[in-house]
């Protein structure tokens, strides 16, 4: 991916990013510092440096553009592409693009958007195929930005988790600290767990 700058009219400093298919910039999204966000007027593409999908079998999926470029500057050994419509958004017309792609690495922000959805892209891409990456801060860039090891950021892509397994991650962290027995929860959770094969079974 590439990104430029330049003054507006309204005098403040706005940052591009194109958002190429093929040759062509087949859209463009622009900020500001202040976090202002516009896409390009009649922009078709929502999918930044989407090109890396054509020639991959694995691609790490974050929320932003910053992020996509902060994990560039880190040198991963697995391409990155950005989601531009947030995370709260997905297409059904992205399933075809990841179609030839094996395996599909997700860090979303790590706030309660970005937990939901990366749940709800993993659904759209398939989630036999995906894997829920979490990072030590917010996001890539925030990694970046605060000096986290380009090998931690690898070890957490490592140990990335099915979403079967963060669904069950997730039921046991909302139970409540002070209640002294799982309960009626006991009986979903132990459900869930045992329709995973035995070598994941053993992390639990």
């Amino acid at each position: 991916g590439k990104a430029s700058c330049f003054v507006g009219d309204d005098g403040k400093v706005h940052y591009s990013f194109p958002y190429f298919d093929g040759t062509k910039v087949a859209n463009t999204k622009f900020r500001t510092a202040d976090k202002h966000i516009y896409f390009r007027k009649g922009g078709t593409e929502f999918l930044y440096n989407k090109n890396v999908l054509r020639n991959t079998d694995a691609v790490l999926v974050v929320e932003g553009e910053m992020d996509c470029l902060a994990s560039y500057s880190y040198k991963l050994k697995i391409p990155c592409l950005s989601i531009g419509l947030g995370a709260g958004t997905q297409r059904l017309s992205w399933r075809d693009d990841f179609a030839n792609v094996k395996a599909i690495y997700l860090a979303f922000d790590n706030d309660s958007a970005g937990r939901s959805g990366v749940m709800k892209l993993a659904d759209v891409l398939g989630r036999d195929k995906c894997r829920i990456v979490r990072l030590p801060l917010k996001d890539m860039n925030d990694c970046l930005v605060q000096r986290i090891e380009r090998e931690d950021v690898e070890a957490c892509i490592q140990k990335s988790m099915s979403v079967e397994q963060v669904e069950i991650m997730n039921a046991l962290e909302a139970i409540p600290v002070d209640e002294p027995v799982l309960g009626e929860k006991a009986g979903p959770i132990l459900e869930m767990v045992a329709k995973r094969p035995i070598t994941e079974l053993e992390d639990f």
